[in-house]
């Protein structure tokens, strides 16, 4: 469940002003008194990601991550939020599962312990719907039996499928009636004070134009590695995101091409070891998914087909949800394997503190030459296709792509608006040539599958026709994609 709310404080002597001049309706819930223990590291580092880990009187344990893809907005904040049973002492194993990303083997242990007297107010709208909470929170921080901190704080929090701007008006009556602006601080962290809110290990540095070489290559690694991170919890939950998988990978291959195209920079064979365990880790959410992408394709071919046709269609989606499954089964494995754990550790150590070879405080402007390379390196095995290149030659002009842009969007807090135009370019030839890499397989998988199960040979035939009519389109449509990438107005930057 995404958990959508904005956050206000608000003085001990502020009275809630009522919401009917607004056009809305309002049900209160009988006042209660909520007890929460929080569960962190040593060094808070759930607290100093945007995590969380509670036990609550009324509703269990919760996890609380960061949404990945959406950080809110003017002081709004959205957390994924996941409910677990369990005894109050003992967070449950799979709560722990959820963060294992961040905790990396390391312990938790009680680290506060909040009690909160809450009034809360159902939000209606004009068709008597309901479209918020409203909680005004009274907190104590215990120490012991001691009060050690006491705030109030209102949150308006969004029900589910309420549209994103169905509270500001609230918002801005309690700001009128003397609420402070919205601050996304949550509770925990108020409670803890200044060390949760320290960075976490990796942060983005926004390096500048005139910043040096070590700012500029260890902010595009931590950039890598923090997306792996955001994105693990998404795919271990039992309904996971497709898209979760997918930015995992992305990360992790963003990760092995920084390390491989800038590798003049670091120490010798420093590297070797971090990038061949990282391929493996990529190849387990590869499998994945690609299951991921064949499925969709499928049904979206199936969507089209005739009614009478589309039962004999289900043999291909389930076999494909078989795939996918056991697919899944491999990565959940590996991402519960302690070598999981120690990969994370070292990609998360590599880009906080790489190991450069030379003075890494130099001016970065040099870096534009491994972007000349890594372009260099495409055009020449665009030059060298035939008249007619096959689908396997694209595929490696595709990867020489994705290294090309990676190494641009590298260099963007250096050169700006032409490496962000560069990148864009490639990433379009990147996508038509995915698309003919993607129409390949799925056609090969298809004629396999019609060759294993006559029963459903002719829709799995006809299924592999569209591929082949959406790889023939790709593959007419990547010239005209690379001309728009290999122009003078495009590249221009890289010749300096």
């Amino acid at each position: 469940m995404v958990e959508r709310e904005v956050k206000l404080e608000a003085p001990p002597s502020f009275s809630v002003p009522d919401l009917d001049g607004l056009g809305l309706s309002t049900r209160a819930h009988e006042p209660k008194t909520l007890d929460a223990i929080y569960f962190d590291t040593e060094d808070l580092r759930l607290a100093r990601w945007g995590c969380s880990l509670r036990w609550r009187s009324d509703s269990g344990w919760t996890v609380k991550l960061p949404a990945p893809d959406d950080p809110g907005k003017n002081g709004w904040l959205s957390r994924l939020e996941q409910l677990f049973p369990g005894e109050r002492d003992k967070p449950p194993d799979e709560a722990l599962d959820l963060l294992s990303a961040y905790l990396r083997g390391r312990p938790v242990r009680p680290i506060a312990r909040l009690r909160t007297r809450r009034r809360a107010t159902e939000v209606l709208d004009a068709e008597g719907k309901p479209i918020a909470v409203l909680d005004d929170d009274e907190v104590s921080v215990l120490d012991g039996r001691r009060i050690a901190l006491r705030f109030r704080e209102l949150e308006v929090e969004l029900t589910p499928g309420a549209p994103d701007d169905a509270a500001e008006e609230i918002v801005e009556l309690l700001r009128s009636a003397g609420a402070s602006e919205p601050n996304p601080t949550p509770k925990i962290v108020r409670a803890l004070g200044p060390g949760a809110t320290d960075e976490p290990e990796l942060s983005s540095s926004s390096p500048s134009k005139h910043a040096a070489i070590a700012e500029v290559i260890t902010d595009a690694l931590g950039s890598a590695v923090t997306r792996l991170i955001r994105n693990d919890a998404g795919i271990r939950l039992d309904d996971p995101d497709p898209e979760r998988v997918h930015q995992a990978r992305v990360g992790t291959r963003r990760f092995r091409t920084i390390l491989k195209e800038f590798k003049p920079l670091f120490v010798a064979d420093w590297d070797k070891a971090l990038r061949k365990e990282a391929k493996s880790l990529a190849h387990a959410l590869g499998g994945v998914r690609d299951a991921d992408v064949m499925l969709a394709r499928q049904q979206t071919h199936v969507d089209v087909l005739s009614t009478g046709e589309r039962p004999g269609a289900l043999a291909v989606v389930n076999k494909l949800h078989d795939d996918r499954e056991a697919a899944r089964k491999k990565l959940l494995a590996a991402l519960r394997d302690p070598r999981y754990t120690q990969l994370l550790d070292h990609m998360v150590g590599a880009a906080k503190e790489p190991q450069f070879a030379e003075d890494a405080n130099r001016p970065a402007k040099g870096l534009a030459d491994f972007a000349v390379q890594a372009f260099a390196k495409l055009k020449e095995a665009v030059d060298e296709l035939d008249l007619d290149p096959q689908p396997p030659d694209l595929h490696r002009v595709r990867i020489l792509t994705k290294h090309a842009r990676y190494v641009a969007e590298a260099l963007i807090p250096l050169a700006g608006k032409d490496a962000e135009r560069f990148a864009d370019r490639a990433s379009d030839l990147q996508d038509v040539l995915g698309e003919l890499q993607d129409a390949t397989v799925a056609g090969e998988w298809l004629n396999e599958f019609a060759r294993s199960t006559p029963q459903a040979a002719f829709i799995a035939g006809k299924l592999a026709g569209m591929e082949t009519v959406a790889g023939l389109t790709a593959l007419g449509a990547w010239r005209d994609a690379w001309d728009k990438l290999d122009r003078k107005k495009v590249t221009g930057w890289l010749s300096g």
